[in-house]
């Protein structure tokens, strides 16, 4: 059964609040701090309004009033972006709803804790996106890696590029670009090394992302699963320069680990806060 396995994964109250106030904070700033934090802010109705809404959020009476404000942000935001909204942003949204419409379980009460309820999405969300990238095709085969790398046009296409330049110089060195010249003349002759590398990139984000969120369900593989999960998730933040939903990730893999909330929470704010990757 799964659902005692759900039941029994670990998290506390006070960690939870840790989590929640930490979420607050990662919403609204954007709202104060436009910019980033090395940028002057712009002193407009938003800016206090957003710093009202922060500080009422982090109180222990009122936060569900202000958890409620930041949640309105959210969904603005991802109105305000639609169709173009941000996977994260809808997440932290349906995050915030599931903060505000749960509590803790009282002794004997049979159903999950609302900090459970985050995990469970969090594995679901991880599970699901490797089940989309194995029936889409493109990313088992490495098409989408190389395409990525070809059109440079994003921060993991550059960085791909970068990283496997010794094998690309032969394409990268031709007269026209080679997102031109394939239309002329018929594929590009990719070395064997990154034929091979890139559907074993391809397949192992796919096992890692299915296989891992289920792992985290028994007691004896989860330390090892959180762990790889932590690395993965750095990895993919790093190299594709996806670090706000990274430290949205980070902050539920820290629900897991009560013990390192405490320190835990502090410095993953520093880093949002340091490396402001909303602006």
């Amino acid at each position: 059964m799964i659902y005692p396995r759900l039941a029994a994964l670990p998290g506390d109250e006070a960690n939870f609040v840790r989590f929640r106030r930490l979420l607050a904070v990662k919403v609204m700033t954007p709202f104060v701090l436009e910019g980033g934090i090395y940028v002057r802010p712009e002193i407009t109705p938003t800016f206090f309004i957003a710093i009202l809404v922060m500080a009422v959020a982090l109180t222990r009476r009122w936060w569900r009033l202000g958890m409620l404000a930041v949640l309105a942000f959210s969904l603005w935001e991802c109105i305000a972006s639609w169709p173009f909204t941000l996977n994260h942003i809808a997440m932290e949204a349906a995050v915030l709803i599931l903060i505000l419409l749960d509590s803790p379980p009282r002794t004997g009460e049979n159903r999950l804790a609302p900090w459970t309820k985050i995990q469970v999405l969090m594995l679901s969300v991880w599970f699901y996106s490797g089940v989309q990238k194995l029936l889409h095709g493109y990313f088992a085969s490495g098409e989408t890696l190389a395409l990525e790398m070809l059109s440079g046009d994003s921060f993991l296409g550059r960085n791909l590029a970068i990283f496997y330049h010794y094998g690309l110089e032969p394409i990268f060195g031709a007269a026209e670009p080679p997102w031109l010249s394939c239309c002329h003349a018929g594929p590009i002759p990719l070395p064997l090394a990154i034929r091979l590398v890139f559907p074993i990139r391809g397949i192992a984000t796919i096992a890692t992302e299915i296989g891992l969120p289920w792992l985290v369900l028994f007691d004896r593989w989860r330390a090892l699963a959180l762990g790889l999960l932590f690395a993965f998730q750095l990895s993919v933040g790093i190299f594709s320069w996806e670090l706000d939903f990274a430290v949205t990730a980070f902050a539920i893999l820290l629900l897991f680990t009560p013990r390192y909330g405490r320190i835990g929470y502090p410095l993953l704010l520093i880093f949002y806060l340091g490396v402001s990757p909303w602006a």
